[in-house]
This record gives C-alpha cells, sequence and structure tokens, in this order.
C-alpha cells in the first residue's frame, strides 16, 4: 500500500497521504515563500522515492479595508460633536485614507483618522442628510453606513424659578395659569403665595396670571 508523507509542508495546506494529493486555500498571513518542500512515497516494503524539492509562493491579493463606527444623530447647537471611525486593512502596510460625502457645514474632517468634528451654532439648526464617511486603501474602498445628523435648539432647564403672587390672601390665588410668550402653564401657590416654574426655555419671558 503506498503512502505519501511531505516534509516543509505549507501550515495552510493538507496532505491527502493516501492519493500524495497537496490542497488548500492561503490566507493573507501565509502571503510569502514556502522553501525546501519534499513530497515522498513509500509502499511498505521499499525505501520509496521523493520528488525533487520546490517552493510555494503564495502572492498577495489586495482586500478592501473594514471601517467601524456608530455615529451620533444629534447634537445641540452650541454643543461639541466628535466622531472617530475605526479602520483596518489586513493587507500589510497599506496607507488608509478617509473621505467625506455632505460634510455638514459647520464641521471639520480629518482625512487622516476619519474625525468629523466641530460645535454648531444657531444658524446651523436642522438637518444634514446623507453623510457618507468613506475609507480607501488606494484602489479598493468601504464606507460606513449613510446617516443623518440634526442640529436642534437647546434649552435650558431651569430648577428654580420663584415668583411670588401678591397680596394673594385677598384675591384668593391659589391655582394659578401662568401664560409665558403664548404657552400656558399651570401653577399652584404656597402658603407663602409663591410658585415654581420649570424647563423655560432660555431667554427673556413676560409672565401673565
Amino acid at each position: 500500500v503506498k503512502k505519501f508523507s511531505i516534509v516543509n509542508k505549507p501550515k495552510w495546506a493538507k496532505l491527502d497521504v493516501s492519493t500524495g494529493r497537496l490542497t488548500g486555500t492561503p490566507g493573507n498571513d501565509d502571503v510569502g515563500v514556502c522553501d525546501l518542500i519534499i513530497m515522498r512515497v513509500r509502499d511498505g516494503r521499499q525505501a520509496g522515492d521523493s520528488l525533487p524539492a520546490f517552493s510555494i509562493e503564495v502572492t498577495n491579493v489586495n482586500d478592501p479595508p473594514t471601517v467601524k463606527g456608530s455615529p451620533l444623530t444629534i447634537v445641540s447647537e452650541g454643543s461639541s460633536y466628535s466622531f472617530v471611525p475605526s479602520a483596518q486593512d489586513i493587507d500589510r502596510g497599506s496607507l488608509l485614507t478617509f473621505s467625506i460625502i455632505n460634510k455638514p457645514l459647520w464641521a471639520d474632517f480629518d482625512s487622516t483618522t476619519g474625525a468629523l468634528t466641530g460645535m454648531p451654532g444657531n444658524q446651523d439648526i436642522g438637518t444634514t442628510q446623507g453623510i457618507e464617511i468613506r475609507v480607501s486603501d488606494g484602489q479598493l474602498s468601504t464606507s460606513l453606513p449613510a446617516f443623518d445628523l440634526t442640529v436642534q435648539g437647546s434649552a435650558s432647564i431651569l430648577s428654580r424659578i420663584t415668583l411670588t403672587v401678591a397680596g394673594y390672601e385677598d384675591l384668593g390665588v391659589r391655582n394659578a395659569t401662568i401664560t409665558v410668550e403664548g404657552t400656558e402653564f399651570s401653577a399652584m401657590t404656597d402658603e407663602n403665595g409663591s410658585f415654581q416654574l420649570l424647563h423655560l426655555p432660555s431667554g427673556t419671558h413676560v409672565l401673565t396670571i
């Protein structure tokens, strides 16, 4: 019965000892040359025979880079925004560069790191649609899913605004409806005739009781 063996078998390959068939699929980590491969066969009775030593070279095939990240899609005016994607390429020595489509006017973009940063102002309130960040190795490119980025107006949450209704005892004011720039708030005075308003937008307001 014939039986095959091998010396210096590539780590990505398999040898069928019954047929002498050497098969396998090399990966990116296997790029390079495997030298002095020797295949032998024996029939169980004689010393057997060998093929001349040979080499197998695995050449590199360019693979596209990968990119990951989940950008925030809402930022308040006057607040800093920052998103930095994570990218890599399994091909050794690849130089990656980033690009962007539909960059918000208020934002800066770093083509080396892919960082999208900035601080929107009041004039930037609204939504920028279809923002797409792409990474390239010079031949192949990959993109993050396109996303929308909304700049919303900021609102000041006032934790304690205390107002006192003068003469509430004479007027019998216990429950009051306060109108602030056309918006009605319900309030109840305490024993001192005072009440509090929360969640008012920033700015100057005229209160009517």
